[in-house]
């Protein structure tokens, strides 16, 4: 199998309830809570899949593969949930990187594979967690932002003219849900000391 289809992880992310994710055995179900989706790159068609499955089968596939489980990314708060030494902008870069996720999501009704290097930053973040973030890295995130916002190829299903419109709104309609903090004015800063022409879409 290695030597027609190499496969990595995507993803792996907690899906708003606003979600509509089809269910891998090809029935009309919609998955909910946790997704694993994988990239599988068949190397004879040069062709890249991306199957999304439920947290339990996916968790499962990656145990028979003896492949690493990734962070799970999500823009809701946990009970119980803390972390050792984390830097500030390093939490709040998570943050803005799930909210994004999110933000993206709701612009299609397709789950889509992450975009540009979001995986790879995350995993960065959570493998370096007492460490500061790059301006680079926020300036990479708020381009990425801003073009989703600016884009209007696709139909919008919410209008909004930065990424923090989008989260008030998410969170007056979904009042029951617990979410992350959105206080990202530690990243403007950074942004802003070293980009400060640079349009900020959070």
């Amino acid at each position: 199998m290695n030597n027609k289809f190499r496969i990595q992880v995507e993803s792996y992310e907690e899906l708003p309830p606003w979600s509509f994710v089809y269910h891998p055995d090809g029935s009309d179900r919609y998955l909910k809570d946790d997704i694993i989706m994988l990239k599988v790159c068949d190397l004879e068609k040069r062709i890249a899949y991306y199957p999304v499955f439920p947290e339990k089968r996916g968790l499962k596939l990656l145990q028979c593969w003896e492949m690493a489980v990734p962070p799970k990314l999500t823009a809701f708060e946990k009970e119980g949930e803390t972390e050792g030494n984390i830097h500030r902008a390093n939490q709040s870069l998570r943050n803005l990187i799930a909210f994004a996720r999110l933000f993206m999501l709701s612009q299609s009704r397709w789950h889509k594979p992450m975009a540009y290097s979001f995986n790879n930053i995350i995993s960065q973040l959570y493998l370096v967690p007492e460490s500061d973030v790059a301006p680079e890295t926020i300036k990479l995130i708020n381009d990425v932002i801003g073009k989703y916002i600016r884009d209007n190829s696709q139909e919008h299903y919410i209008k909004c003219d930065n990424l923090q419109d989008f989260i008030d709104y998410i969170k007056t309609k979904y009042s029951l849900v617990t979410f992350k903090s959105d206080d990202f004015s530690l990243l403007r800063k950074i942004l802003h000391d070293y980009y400060p022409v640079e349009k900020i879409y959070f």
